[in-house]
Parts: structure tokens; C-alpha cells; sequence
């Protein structure tokens, strides 16, 4: 039971304000007021129930106690012990069980219930559209089963929020109030009020929508007002629902047509006439009308205007509806071009009948140049099948009209080469310019003759470019047989520069077309150095530069390229030296040492990155054994506690090898040097020390064992192992990237050096393009 105790206490302070304060007295007190009651106020309160107390102040809504409590609580507390006891059994709560039994339905409101639902009528949406206020306005009625007549949604909003509340609708005085939901409906009606529900109601952007008011001001919110841009999507559910109708002052329609094409009428629009020496457009029927100049509506057929019309074709509506008569559409025979461009524009929307005369005709036109001493000379000529155009004067004549807009890209280019816009005219262009600006624009319009003496000087056809071993390195040639030997250097320097030509001494001009200069970029991209007229790489860009010019058909890569190519993408399969290792290798193991064969093959260095216990250990000595000629050495480099493990493995698999460690005093690592052993083993520490004493023996190959030690390239071990002089080195690490992609860089330098750009310019690299250098 909720209980008015706020009332309550204002009686108990009001009295103890007033009078009788001594008939009672309590000794709590609250709010600094001592509590006086009065026994008569009891005779009010005797059946209320203080369990159920509930109090709407903001105390009790937070925090379950407020001050009207606390004096109901002392009221109930200064009352004599017969009537607390009294109240006591009043307020007795009962089980909730027992409170719960009684809300249970009768069997004749069950009954009520399922006659009612069974007889729950069916409901349907009828939809309807007009223009109004120069918008589409959208309207809805609901059809409820066995009624005569739909009835008119006077609300659209709250109708629809009252459906999704499942709440009363009054229909009419006749049929009276049904309650509503989503599921009464048929499927139709569902996607309708859905989609009107998400868009422009949850939505709530009135900016694009708006429910307006009818004539009579009851009918709040009757009309849906949308922007043009929702058409594609309420046509096709308004002419979903059983009854559609597109309504205007003349007709009512079932269905509206959206034109993607121009929609061909019964009667004719438009027409051009030809009287005397000029054109007139006549619109012969009815034109329709525009809405927001987004939306052309002509009968049923609504097309959306392409925005660059839109200005266009309202001032067209506007010609039609207010001045057709005092100011006819009329063109002079000079003016025809134009005339054409608007029968264009109105032809996309509806057709235009033309005369024979008008009727738009293709032509290719044809652009002759020459060379005089200081110009360069023009004469072009149109032409439209078996009719050829070679003046302005012409055009007058056809019996048939041209493509405008063709016509003025044309005229436009001859200003912008220097000429005029004629047919016949000269431009002192410079004759550079002409052939890398020019030229080519005019190429995209037509035909180009060049004469003779222009053909002399236009060097366009690209250069062929060989690439090939050698001695050690990758060259690449660029063989421009068109021009003297004594220039190629130059040209090639100009290529390399990315300019888009070079001009010879005696005035040709070698254009340098887009996929030469791709090739000079890719090459530099690549490390490639041109020096002294020749373009040069590192031999282990073999397997990234066939990759990158593998479709160039102007590309020409010699046999031995190709085979390094192959084996550099193909080590599984690069046949090895026979070796005697008293172990069975695995299978991925012979492939490491297949690849690090392959590279010892090609003088390359490389890194063998294989994670911790897979034997980057055995796959060195199999490589060793198998490529160490006699009278060759090897140096291995390792961690001093790794030192003698090498050692052991040594000797486990191939004990016929001299192996020493250099390893102990000064004295003890230098005698163990002198001894020049097939395989030295020592630390990077003490190779630091020792480095002149390695620098006096010839060693063939270094390996690096755990190559991270030498990731920081400032370290002197690395500035050491860099002015070591090796063949080949070989770089032996499971985590050659710890941290940063510059450690990458600190062991290539000793590996492969030269294969990567200065650590500066390393710094600058994308990981894309590191990972393609290497």
C-alpha cells in the first residue's frame, strides 16, 4: 500500500507547532524537532499497512529511507501497545503465494480472451503519392478485414510507434479501437513500416523528411515528405501493398515507371523546325513537370536529372510554363552547334525529332604537320565517310550537322599547340615542346602525318636493354641505335635522370617513353650505379630484377643470367658437390645446404636463418666439406662458450678435417693462427684482438655463428669483421632481427657488402622495399 507520508509528517509537525504538546511526549527527535503526537490522529491510521511503505521523495527513491519515513517510524513507535498491535495484525503481509493466486485469470476471461484473438482482424496498408508543395508527399490507409472502406492514418508517426507498443488504435466510430502489432499485418505492409520506421523515424533527421499536416488540422502528420534520393527505394514498396496509387489533378495512376533511359511517350515533345535561315524547338505536348530540379515527372515516368543537367532543363520548364509564347527557342545557322548540344540534353530524357539536316554525324579528322624553317605547319581536314571537310566554310554546307563537343576538344587543342582554329594555320612552337606536348594530345583525337623532315626528328621507338654477367657484376645496356655512338652516354645519363627526352646535336629528339623510364627507376630502386656510361649491380639482385622485368618485351637477359635467375628461385634443385658426412641429413637440412651451395656457387654470401635445433651446425660443415678445395681455409667465428662444440661436431662427422682452436693467452691463439689449419674456430672477442695475425692468412670462407652478436654495427667487432678480407661469409643466427630492422643492415655489410644503400639512406626504406633488396 503506498502511504501519503510526506502528509503525515506535516500534520505531526504542524501540531506539535501548535497545541497539545504536552498530552505526548517522545524522546527521539528528529530534524532538531522533538516529536509531540496526539492520540486522535491514530484513528486515521489504524489500517494502514506500514510494510508496504513507499515514499516518492528523491531520499527514498535513492536510498530506500527519507525523513517522512523516520517519522512515520517514531509516529507508529509513541502509539500505545493495544493499537500498535492492532496496526501490527492490519499490516500483516501475507505470503506472496497468496497475493499471487488471486490475479490468476477466471476460465471466463480466458475464454474471452482466445474468442477475441481468433476474431483478430487482419490488417493491410494501402499507400498513395502526390506532389504537394513541390515534394513527394506519401500517404497511407489501413485496410482492417471485412470493412467496407480503408481508413485514412492521420499520424503516421504515432501510428507506427503504437504498433511496435502493440497499443490501441481508434479506427473509426464504427469500427472502434483494435489493438495493434507488427505481426497482424501482411508481409508488404511489414517491409513498409519497417523501412519507415528505420529511416525517418529512429532515425529522426528531420533535415530529410518531414510528417506535415493535411488541410484539416486534425490530420497531424498524414503526409510523408521524402528527398528525391529515397524514390529507388519507397516506389517499389508503396507498389508492393495490395492498393497503390500515384494521384496528380488529371489522372490517378497504379504505377509509376523509374527511367533509367529516356522514356518514349505516345505523343511527340519536342520537334526543331527549320524556317528561312533558322532553327526553332517547339514543345508539342505536355513537357511535365520538375521537382527541386533533382526530379523530372512527366504522366508516370519519374527520372532523376543528372546533376550536370539539372540547371538546364529547369530553366527549360520555366521557358515552357511562362514564356513559350512571347519568346520562342530560335537559332541562326551559325548558332547550329548549340543547337545540337541542348537536343542532346533533352534526348537523354525524352526524344526530340530532328530535320535530315540536323541529324548528328560522326567524323575522324586528320592532322597533317610539316616543317618550314621556324614553323611548323598545320593542314587538317574531316572527314564524315566519303565527304571530307577542309575549311570552316565547309561545314555550312553539310547537309547534316557534327559533333559539337568533338568540334571544341579540336579547336581547343590548336589554340594550346599554337595554332589557330582554322584548318590550314602555322605555330612557332618549339619543335621539343611539340613532340612531348603536343604531339601526343593530338594522337587522342585523330589521325598524325608527320612529313619527312619531322620524321628525321621524332626518335621514338625504346631503346632494347641487355643484361648480363659481368665479371662478377650485373650490367645493363641500353643499345639506342638511332643516334650516334659518340651520344648514347648522354642519352643514357638523361634516362637515368627520368627526363622524358634527350635532344641530339643535330636536333633529333629521343622521347624516352613510359616504360623506359619505369626500367631506369626500377634499376635505381634496385642499387643499380651508373658510372662512366655503364649501368651496374650487385650480381645477387638476379633472382629481383628478372622478377621485375620478366613481361618487358624490350628486356633481353643473356643464357648465364637466366640460369643464376632460375637457380637463385629454384636451390632445391641445384645439383651439389658429393660429400662424406658420417650422418644422415634430413630433408630440409639437404636443402639448406643445397641453397647455401647454390650461393657459394655464385661468390654470394648469405644468412641461414633456421631456428635453434635444426642443424644450422651440420648444414655448415656439409657445405664445408663439400665446396673446401685442399689449399683452402676457412675461419669460424663463434661464442667462446659454443668454441669447442663446434670442435666436437667437426669431429663426430667429417674427423679427416684439421680443425685448431684458437683459443687461451695472446701467445697460445697466435701459434694456434700460424699453424694455418684447414678450419680455425675462435671467438669474435678475440678475433677483435687477433685481427692483424687473420689479416696475414688467406682464409676462403668466414663463418658467423650466432650473427646477432654483430647487430650493432658501431661495436669494433663489426668495424673489425669489415675490413676483414674474405671470399665468402656465411651468417649462421635464428633471430637475425632482434629489435630493429637496421640489425638486418650491420650483418649484410659483412655478408653481402655493397647489396644494401648507406645505413642513413637503410633507415628510409619501407620493410617492402628491404625485403625486395634482399
Amino acid at each position: 500500500m503506498r502511504m501519503d507520508s510526506r502528509s503525515i509528517f506535516q500534520q505531526i509537525k504542524n501540531y506539535f507547532d501548535t497545541e497539545n504538546k504536552e498530552y505526548f511526549k517522545h524522546p527521539n527527535t528528529y530534524d532538531g524537532i522533538s516529536m509531540h503526537l496526539e492520540p486522535n490522529i491514530l484513528t486515521s491510521m489504524e489500517h494502514f499497512d506500514l510494510t508496504g511503505f513507499h515514499c516518492d521523495c528523491k531520499d527514498f527513491q535513492n536510498q530506500g529511507v527519507c525523513k517522512h519515513w523516520v517519522a512515520m517510524d517514531l509516529y507508529f513507535r509513541s502509539l500505545p501497545q493495544a493499537i500498535q498491535e492492532c496496526i501490527g495484525k492490519a499490516s500483516h503481509k501475507p505470503s506472496f503465494a497468496s497475493q499471487l493466486i488471486p490475479t490468476l485469470p477466471s476460465d471466463e476471461l480466458q475464454d474471452k480472451l482466445v474468442e477475441e484473438k481468433a476474431v483478430a482482424p487482419s490488417l493491410a496498408l494501402h499507400g498513395q503519392v502526390e506532389i504537394r508543395n513541390h515534394s513527394l508527399a506519401w500517404t497511407l490507409k489501413l485496410q482492417v478485414e471485412q470493412a467496407s472502406r480503408a481508413y485514412v492514418i492521420k499520424d503516421i508517426a504515432h501510428f507506427i510507434f503504437l504498433i511496435f507498443q502493440e497499443e490501441n488504435y481508434f479506427v473509426s466510430q464504427k469500427i472502434g479501437p483494435i489493438r495493434l502489432s507488427l505481426n497482424q499485418f501482411n508481409q508488404a505492409s511489414q517491409n513498409l513500416l519497417l523501412y519507415i520506421k528505420k529511416y525517418f523515424i529512429d532515425r529522426n533527421e528531420h533535415s530529410y523528411f518531414n510528417f506535415s499536416y493535411g488541410i484539416s488540422p486534425r490530420d497531424c502528420g498524414c503526409y510523408l515528405e521524402t528527398p528525391v534520393s529515397y524514390l529507388n527505394d519507397l516506389v517499389p514498396l508503396f507498389q508492393a501493398l495490395d492498393v497503390f496509387q500515384y494521384v496528380t489533378s488529371k489522372a490517378e495512376y497504379p504505377l509509376i515507371f523509374l527511367d533509367d533511359s529516356p522514356f518514349i511517350p505516345e505523343e511527340e515533345i519536342f520537334k526543331v523546325v527549320k524556317s528561312n535561315n533558322h532553327y526553332e524547338i517547339i514543345n508539342t505536348a505536355c513537357f511535365g513537370f520538375i521537382i527541386k530540379e533533382k526530379l523530372w515527372i512527366r504522366h508516370n515516368h519519374f527520372h532523376i536529372i543528372k546533376e550536370e543537367h539539372r540547371y538546364f532543363l529547369d530553366k527549360l520548364a520555366t521557358w515552357i510554363y511562362h514564356y513559350q509564347e512571347s519568346s520562342p527557342l530560335i537559332f541562326s545557322q551559325e548558332n547550329k552547334a548549340e543547337l545540337m548540344q541542348i537536343c542532346n540534353i533533352i534526348s537523354n530524357y525524352v526524344p526530340i525529332s530532328l530535320p535530315d539536316e540536323l541529324q548528328i554525324h560522326d567524323f575522324i579528322p586528320t592532322f597533317a604537320f610539316s616543317k618550314t624553317r621556324n614553323e611548323i605547319a598545320l593542314n587538317m581536314v574531316w572527314s564524315f565517310g566519303e565527304n571530307q571537310v577542309h575549311s570552316k566554310q565547309d561545314l555550312l554546307t553539310l547537309p547534316y550537322t557534327y559533333q559539337a563537343s568533338k568540334a571544341r576538344k579540336i579547336y581547343h587543342q590548336l589554340l594550346s599547340a599554337g595554332f589557330k582554329e582554322e584548318f590550314h594555320s602555322l605555330s612557332k612552337i618549339k619543335i621539343v615542346d611539340f613532340f612531348l606536348k603536343e604531339l601526343p594530345s593530338f594522337r587522342t583525337l585523330g589521325q598524325v602525318q608527320l612529313d619527312e623532315s619531322l620524321e628525321k626528328l621524332l626518335v621514338e621507338d625504346p631503346a632494347v636493354i641487355d643484361i648480363f654477367d659481368d665479371e662478377g657484376f650485373l650490367s645493363v645496356q641500353f643499345d639506342f641505335s638511332m643516334i650516334s655512338e659518340d651520344e648514347v652516354e648522354k642519352a643514357i645519363q638523361a634516362l637515368w635522370n627520368q627526363e622524358n627526352h634527350y635532344q641530339t646535336k643535330q636536333g633529333k629528339v629521343l622521347v624516352f617513353d613510359d616504360e623506359s623510364l619505369k626500367v631506369a627507376q626500377s634499376l635505381q630502386d634496385l642499387r643499380a650505379k651508373f658510372s662512366d656510361g655503364k649501368i651496374k649491380m650487385h650480381k645477387s639482385r638476379a633472382f629481383s630484377l628478372s622478377e621485375t622485368f620478366k613481361d618487358n618485351e624490350h628486356v633481353n637477359f643473356s643464357r648465364d643470367f637466366k640460369k643464376m635467375a632460375y637457380d637463385l628461385t629454384h636451390p632445391e634443385e641445384f645439383d651439389i658437390k658429393p660429400y662424406e658426412v658420417k650422418t644422415k641429413l634430413r630433408s630440409y637440412q639437404k636443402e639448406g645446404v643445397k641453397w647455401l651451395s647454390m650461393l657459394d656457387h655464385y661468390h654470394f654470401g648469405g644468412i641461414l636463418a633456421d631456428d635453434m635445433g635444426l642443424g644450422k651446425t651440420l648444414q655448415t660443415i656439409t657445405l664445408l666439406e663439400a665446396n673446401l678445395k685442399p689449399d683452402q681455409k676457412a675461419l669460424i667465428l663463434a661464442p667462446a662458450s659454443l668454441l669447442y662444440n663446434w670442435k666436437e661436431e667437426f669431429r663426430k662427422f667429417v674427423p679427416h678435417k684439421q680443425v685448431e682452436v684458437a683459443y687461451g693467452s695472446k701467445t697460445e691463439r697466435i701459434k694456434q693462427i700460424e699453424k694455418s689449419a684447414t678450419i680455425t674456430i675462435t671467438s669474435y672477442p678475440s678475433f677483435r684482438s687477433d685481427l692483424e695475425h687473420y689479416q696475414k692468412q688467406s682464409y676462403d670462407y668466414l663463418i658467423l655463428d650466432e650473427a646477432q652478436m654483430i647487430k650493432n654495427s658501431q661495436t669494433k667487432t663489426a668495424q673489425a669483421l669489415r675490413e676483414f678480407d674474405v671470399k665468402i661469409c656465411y651468417a649462421l643466427s635464428g633471430t637475425p632481427i632482434e629489435n630493429r630492422l637496421e640489425e638486418i643492415w650491420s650483418i649484410f655489410q659483412i655478408v653481402l657488402p655493397g647489396l644494401l644503400p648507406s645505413k642513413k639512406e637503410f633507415s628510409k626504406l619501407s620493410p617492402q622495399l628491404v625485403a625486395k633488396l634482399i
